[in-house]
């Protein structure tokens, strides 16, 4: 009979609470609602008057008519003092719910306070009561659960305090009848006790596992009661909980995710390779291998590049590391026959014509396209174009210089701190967006750098060291030729970066990268005389504001030859800065075309293929030749003339020519062995690999799990912790329950006969 009384209670809560609304927060519409709520309890009081004789409970008819009359005239109390924490909790029955739903949680809010300012300095204010909506700036929502108490000065959830069923031991402090204390740090408290929780333990050897899992047992029963029957005091008996099953847990996880991943490599059949090496903490080479292969999912062709593992080889010659990739591949169960594409960073082992990899692969398999990192390619250019002058090389010097100097010391990054608002960045060789981060860095608080240098030169709250390298670095900022070429190397920079981000991605296919190298040197071509010119005008500003005298270089004359009368004519300071840009920029225009010879040469030849547009637009003799071709190179895969005649059989079939090659391929496969070598061709091809981006990526998760303290980690437990964390999406998609039924079965003592 309670519990139908209760749910009467809550359905009338329920249908009480249904009319509110959402509401701006701003003081006229606070101060509307605040008007109709008090309405809204004038007429509700009014209209149903509670009497002081009014039964509430059968232990107060029991216990007498004077109790009921004082509970009665603290009822009146709570209601005439807006005050939910002078409610009876001890004796909340059907009729004391019924009154206080009728009254409505909003006249007990008080979200105008007064507010007690605790012991801690802390309290509850009125931003307490609204929540603001996670897709509107302004838009917010009242929280009329939530209600103040000034006597008590504590909040309390009207739900939970009158419909919870939550036992004794788990009571929330916002149902108890003290109330939330607002002016208590209680979630400091609380994560300073589960801190306490793990750290403060007898069990010193045990280490954060087993912390953890005593942790999570105290939440948890049926784990409590394994740890007390089987770990405290329990000898001989299985846990399931040794460093020995955890190994054997995490290697058949790895080894489920593995099989899955090459399960989609093999129904894909084609693939291709990338491989990367870096030493880790302990000094060893790993090499990471991943496979680019596409593959059909919810009905759409994505290309994938998956991590399959780390290598530890027994050589770094070319020899031995094509026979550790073989046997790599053959070890995952992959065919190596079905290999079509490889790309290996830009070192001599790997790209050597003569000794390297790519000569080893070649001989043995034909068939094999390679192609070098185009990121790598990209950073070496960039690299060398800066070694054509000893000024550029001296800026990129003074750039890490002024970030050493400040990250160095504590006081002297925070007195750089006051004045910017960005802050400096380092610049490596081998970091691939390092230099464009750097130079923008510098080049948007050159003023905040140069101001909070001559503080630290002038100020003697520094050492002695200190103010003598600011002023060194003062004066190798305020340089004519250090302005001019931070004015010229940050956009040439930010254009570069933008190439290097787009290589990076696995979508990207040889077309794409190939296109995007030459739209950066064009535009380098295009724009390098205005570029020049700029920069140097620019510096010439910037040394008129920070009085930077422009050196004249003394002119070495030469000898001349008996009846020479001509003598050149000497550069001035701004016509030979800007032949020293001129300079730069030729270089890493030659370096880019260069080095992505191999990349234009094989677009050249099947890139077409790619751009469903582009091929849909040839001539039946050119989309003829370009067949031969790429059936030539794979004539053991691919007919040439059925891939000419699938091709112009699809031209009319085609309402909408697709975009890109996926969609392509997403097209035909309706059609299913009608255009079988064409989706081939098209799978062969998205399998070329541009960059060894996923292999660097793999080296960043090689560095958080191999570290100084575990430095001693086997070869396989190494590779599988690295795969449970790169491919983590395909884990989260894993059965547990067949996992967890398979490692039951291996360790079952009990076999049937």
């Amino acid at each position: 009979m309670e519990d139908e009384k209760l749910a009467g209670s809550l359905e009338t809560f329920i249908v009480t609470t249904k009319k509110s609304e959402t509401c701006v927060l701003n003081e006229d519409l606070v101060s509307e609602c605040e008007d109709t709520e008090e309405e809204e309890f004038r007429s509700s009081y009014e209209s149903e008057p509670i009497t002081e004789g009014k039964e509430t409970s059968v232990q107060e008819a029991e216990e007498g008519k004077e109790e009921t009359n004082c509970e009665g005239r603290a009822g009146l109390e709570y209601i005439q003092r807006r005050d939910f924490g002078l409610i009876p909790f001890g004796h909340l029955t059907s009729d004391v719910r019924d009154a206080l739903v009728s009254i409505g949680a909003e006249n007990f809010q008080n979200s105008k306070g007064p507010f007690v300012t605790g012991s801690k300095g802390r309290k509850m204010t009125e931003a307490w009561f609204y929540r603001k909506l996670a897709d509107g700036k302004d838009e917010v929502v009242k929280r009329t659960w939530l209600l103040y108490s000034p006597s008590k000065e504590a909040a309390y959830c009207f739900c939970c305090v009158l419909f919870s069923h939550t036992p004794q031991n788990a009571i929330s402090k916002f149902e108890s009848p003290e109330g939330f204390n607002c002016g208590e740090i209680w979630h400091f408290k609380e994560a300073l006790t589960i801190l306490a929780q793990l750290t403060q333990t007898d069990r010193k050897r045990e280490g954060n596992f087993m912390a953890l899992i005593r942790f999570i047992a105290d939440f948890d029963p049926v784990l409590k009661e394994h740890l007390n029957k089987h770990t405290d005091g329990a000898k001989g008996r299985a846990t399931y909980l040794s460093p020995v099953t955890q190994n054997e847990f995490i290697a058949l996880l790895a080894n489920t995710i593995r099989e899955k991943l090459v399960a989609d490599v093999k129904e894909s059949k084609y693939y291709g390779v990338m491989c990367d090496s870096t030493p880790d903490i302990s000094h060893q080479d790993q090499h990471s291998l991943v496979v680019r292969y596409v593959v059909l999912k919810e009905g759409q062709f994505v290309v994938k590049e998956t991590f399959l593992g780390y290598m530890k080889l027994g050589g770094k010659n070319a020899e031995a590391i094509e026979e550790g990739i073989r046997n790599g591949l053959e070890s995952f169960g992959l065919d190596f026959n079905n290999c079509s594409a490889v790309c290996f960073d830009n070192a001599s082992v790997m790209v050597g014509k003569h000794r390297g990899i790519q000569r080893q692969l070649c001989e043995k398999k034909s068939k094999i396209v390679f192609i070098n990192c185009n990121n790598h390619s990209l950073n070496l250019a960039g690299a060398d174009a800066v070694k054509t002058d000893v000024g550029s090389m001296t800026f990129f010097n003074v750039l890490n210089e002024v970030f050493n100097f400040f990250s160095r010391s504590t006081e002297r990054w925070d007195a750089l701190k006051r004045v910017t608002a960005i802050t400096l960045k380092s610049s490596t060789d081998t970091r691939w967006s390092s230099r464009a981060d750097a130079t923008h860095a510098l080049e948007t608080e050159l003023n905040g750098v140069l101001e909070s240098l001559e503080n630290i030169s002038s100020s003697d709250n520094f050492t002695a060291e200190s103010r003598a390298d600011s002023e060194a670095l003062l004066k190798g900022i305020l340089s004519f030729e250090f302005l001019a070429f931070l004015s010229f190397w940050t956009p040439v920079l930010r254009k570069v970066d933008i190439v290097k981000k787009r290589l990076q991605c696995p979508e990207m296919t040889f077309k794409d990268a190939h296109e995007d190298l030459e739209a950066l040197a064009t535009w380098l071509q295009e724009n390098q005389d205005n570029g020049a010119q700029e920069a140097v005008t620019k510096s010439i500003e910037l040394s008129n504001k920070w009085d930077v005298e422009i050196e004249i270089k003394r002119v070495r004359r030469k000898k001349c030859m008996p009846g020479e009368l001509a003598r050149d004519e000497p550069l001035t300071p701004h016509l030979d800065m800007k032949r020293k840009l001129l300079l730069a920029v030729d270089s890493l225009v030659v370096e880019v075309q260069s080095r992505s010879a191999r990349l234009q040469e094989i677009d050249g030849r099947f890139g077409v293929l790619l751009r469903p547009q582009e091929l849909f637009c040839k001539t039946e003799q050119e989309i003829d030749a370009v067949c031969k071709d790429m059936a030539q190179k794979y004539d053991e895969n691919i007919s040439p003339s059925e891939l000419c005649q699938e091709v112009q059989d699809l031209m009319f079939l085609l309402k909408k020519t697709p975009e890109t090659a996926l969609e392509l391929l997403a097209f035909i496969d309706k059609y299913g062995e009608g255009f079988a070598n064409l989706c081939v061709a098209l799978r062969l091809l998205l399998t070329v690999g541009i960059s060894v981006a996923s292999c660097e990526r793999s080296f960043s998760k090689l560095k958080l799990i191999k570290t100084y303290l575990r430095s001693s980690m086997g070869q396989d437990g190494l590779s599988n912790l690295a795969l449970l964390s790169i491919e983590s999406d395909t884990l989260m998609d894993m059965n547990f329950d067949g996992i967890i039924h398979e490692f039951a079965r291996s360790k079952a003592r009990k076999f049937l006969m």
